[in-house]
């Protein structure tokens, strides 16, 4: 030590000697301070609020086992047994709660802050409601490196060796941005009301089915939909029930097209009513407009049979002129005029003992007899009349005009 140093301490010395003055320091300085601290009286006692209470029963190097309360509080006293460096440990509290922390060893290392159970005979657990929150980690010690983004890692993994029944009585929400069940042999499901299946949260997103063979059994399936579109091979409908049928109703157009045949077999027969109306926008346009029923062959004959009943055409004479006479008959009934027309040749026969034409609705005045009205026969080159068993020319009350140049009478 320097002399100055020395000196400086002698300095301080002398000055502790000046403020004390005496030699005997302890009592000196008991003498000043009850001098400048006031003591409460015999009779009086210091006010202490005690807020907390602490006992501890261990405390190692590494542990602490102790009991903390609030005195406050209703819980109670806990016994908390935790670690000293990390933290972790357990705390039983005194309202029956039981809390586990744990977390990565010291230094911040990742191969700890696991809660392992490792139980020979199983696990019975009964309790109250469970309220589970999970997060995946990169770098977990389950996972090894696991990918940059936690929400791509997993999170809660489960295997059973064996079945695994669920039981809830209530209601169960899954919810999760892409959900895969994957069933090694079959996949139920099974609901006692109903089964609803909906993609988007308005409904507005996609469905895919793909199978080999889809089978239905159901009393009544209804389908609401803004478009349908089918493609398909082969289609097939069949009904066994006598009383069903096949309806198609629809407020707008029917398109359809086939490059092959089309084969329709009735076993009762067809009724179609066209009503010849302007829907808008119009299907059909140009001028097969003008005709309400257009039937078109580019190539090819266009047949109408009957075995067994007549065959009936009624334009403008209402539906009276439907009603044959008797089967067998074809009936042309027009309420203006009827025209044919051929370019080569007309053959009109009649094998029974009857061929008659009659024009407009005249009758006899004396017989009653329909007469008709007029009736021209007019051919550009020759007309030809010819009876095997006779002809007979009547002209009832007015004249009988032949003419001729020449005329052959024999």
């Amino acid at each position: 030590m320097s002399e100055e140093s020395q000196a400086t301490k002698e300095w301080q010395k002398g000055k502790v000697n000046e403020v004390l003055g005496g030699t005997s320091k302890k009592a000196n300085i008991t003498g000043v301070l009850r001098e400048r601290t006031q003591l409460l009286p015999q009779d009086e006692e210091e006010k202490k609020e005690i807020l907390r209470t602490i006992k501890i029963h261990v405390a190692s190097e590494n542990y602490t086992v102790m009991e903390d309360g609030v005195v406050t509080s209703t819980n109670g006293t806990d016994l908390n047994i935790v670690n000293k460096k990390s933290g972790v440990g357990f705390i039983i509290r005194n309202n029956g709660d039981i809390m586990i922390q744990s977390g990565g060893g010291e230094g911040g290392k990742y191969c700890g802050g696991r809660f392992l159970i490792n139980t020979k005979g199983g696990q019975l657990v009964k309790s109250g409601p469970i309220v589970q929150e999970i997060t995946s980690q990169g770098k977990s010690a389950v996972e090894g490196e696991g990918g940059e983004n936690d929400k791509d890692q997993t999170g809660s993994s489960k295997i059973v060796w064996g079945n695994d029944t669920e039981e809830i009585h209530g209601n169960k929400h899954i919810r999760g941005r892409q959900i895969t069940i994957d069933a090694g042999d079959v996949l139920t499901l099974m609901a006692k009301e109903s089964i609803i299946l909906q993609a988007g949260p308005e409904g507005g997103g996609e469905i895919q089915l793909k199978a080999g063979l889809v089978k239905t059994t159901a009393d009544i399936i209804e389908s609401n939909s803004s478009k349908e579109d089918i493609v398909t091979k082969e289609r097939t409908l069949t009904q066994f029930d006598p009383r069903g049928s096949d309806n198609f109703i629809s407020v707008g157009h029917r398109n359809v097209r086939c490059l092959g045949d089309l084969n329709v077999d009735v076993g009762g027969i067809i009724s179609t009513k066209i009503m010849g109306g302007t829907p808008w926008p119009p299907l059909v346009k140009g001028t097969k407009r003008k005709s309400s029923l257009n039937v078109s062959v580019i190539k090819g004959n266009i047949s109408m049979m009957t075995n067994i009943g007549s065959m009936l055409m009624s334009a403008g004479a209402g539906a009276a002129c439907l009603i044959p006479p008797k089967p067998g008959a074809f009936t042309v009934t027009a309420k203006t005029s009827i025209k044919q027309e051929a370019k080569t040749g007309f053959t009109a026969k009649a094998l029974g003992s009857e061929f008659s034409m009659g024009g407009g609705d005249a009758t006899d005045p004396t017989s009653g007899a329909a007469i008709g009205g007029e009736i021209e026969l007019s051919a550009a080159m020759k007309l030809t009349l010819k009876a095997l068993q006779g002809a007979s020319l009547t002209s009832g009350n007015g004249p009988l005009v032949i003419t001729g140049t020449p005329i052959y009478l024999n």
